[in-house]
């Protein structure tokens, strides 16, 4: 597909669920039978100028959906940590698809533990070309592949998520997915905004990726549930439930700077017709950073995917410093929400916006981390 976009007009490529002629599926869902094998499929998306891709999703039932954002430039790396949903049962499913960006590339998978992929492997590589990918899939484990190292000898492309859910006690699942960072572009310094589901939905994932790592929740060291301090190796992780929240917002750290985490949260909207659990999606974190700053303009079509519109409009969450000035659309974001302060830190403040719809435009003078869920009956996204 070839066009032209502006900032008042958006270009939409709708991708077919039909299999391509000669092949299972499409180029961007596989069946699992194709894991373990270098595919051609994925894409390449190029442009004159900045652009703000995401490729968003919906099961035909519509009780699924989901959305990737595209990290473009800084999502190429050679260190990363997958996180993704548990599984819960043999539907569930967990995965880790990686694209090489050079000829000749090597990409290595270790796995927590005893875990096996489908296809029965434990550690192990493969080589690569330019543009071919590869992806293995764990349905069997709680915490599946959560954890994995992926890294390679020149930069590569990673997709980490799956199907499942955050909580087992409500029943239903969702997708939850998102294109990952490598190790060079994570921190050791994060804050989270709580959603709209319950405590045991809204789930903050942190796994460390240094030996001897500790973690801080709000100013205060994480223990455990026997009382001892939480010390993460490399690979280990922790969840962090909706429970730790404090006035809506969860500040995590480490003492040392060097110690780094790669951050998931898993957010979505109480629903309970049957299932609490229905509504779910999953997204990586960005550290905090003082060079994150400038505007997100903009988020095109916020509430749609395709031509289905998620009628329980985006709720925005933001983080930015205190005192900043923030536009929604050219309003001030002090007309629409309130600051609420974080705990931990005095630095920064959060607001959180709902029912907005359309492209949204984000401006700041100074820091700026945006995030959205919105919901269409049992999808999240």
């Amino acid at each position: 597909a070839t066009g032209q976009v502006s900032n008042s007009a958006i270009g939409e490529v709708n991708i077919s669920d039909q299999p391509i002629s000669g092949q299972s599926w499409n180029d961007i869902f596989v069946q699992e039978s194709e894991a373990e094998l270098v595919l051609n499929k994925g894409f390449i998306i190029t442009a004159d100028s900045e652009i703000y891709v995401s490729y968003r999703f919906v099961s035909s039932s519509y009780n699924q959906a989901g959305a990737l954002v595209s990290k473009g430039i800084s999502a190429l790396g050679t260190r990363f940590r997958a996180g993704m949903l548990q599984n819960y049962d043999s539907s569930h499913l967990g995965f880790i698809s990686v694209m090489a960006t050079e000829n000749n590339t090597e990409v290595n998978f270790d796995l927590p533990g005893a875990v096996q992929t489908t296809g029965g492997q434990n550690d192990h590589s493969i080589k690569l070309d330019k543009f071919q990918t590869y992806f293995i899939v764990n349905k069997t484990a709680q915490n599946s592949l959560t954890g994995s190292l992926i890294t390679s000898d020149k930069p590569i492309a990673v997709n980490s998520g799956g199907f499942g859910s955050f909580d087992s006690s409500s029943g239903g699942q969702d997708y939850g997915i998102d294109q990952i960072v490598g190790s060079t572009i994570v921190g050791s310094e994060y804050i989270f905004i709580k959603g709209i589901a319950s405590n045991n939905i809204e789930t903050v994932l942190i796994i460390a990726d240094q030996d001897n790592t500790n973690i801080n929740v709000n100013g205060d060291v994480l223990n455990d549930i026997s009382g001892d301090p939480v010390i993460l190796n490399s690979g280990e992780y922790v969840y962090i439930k909706g429970d730790k929240f404090i006035n809506g917002n969860l500040y995590v750290n480490t003492d040392n700077l060097n110690d780094k985490l790669f951050a998931y949260q898993g957010s979505g909207k109480t629903y309970t017709n049957p299932y609490e659990g229905a509504n779910q999606g999953m997204y990586f974190v960005p550290p905090l950073n003082c060079a994150t700053k400038g505007d997100v303009d903009n988020i095109a079509s916020i509430n749609e995917i395709g031509n289905r519109v998620f009628n329980d409009q985006a709720t925005v969450s933001f983080i930015t410093k205190d005192k900043a000035e923030v536009y929604i659309n050219g309003v001030d974001v002090n007309t629409l929400s309130t600051a609420k302060s974080v705990t931990g830190t005095v630095d920064y403040v959060t607001y959180k916006v709902e029912d907005l719809e359309g492209d949204v435009k984000v401006e700041s003078n100074d820091e700026i981390y945006v995030a959205y869920v919105n919901t269409n009956r049992a999808a999240t996204t």
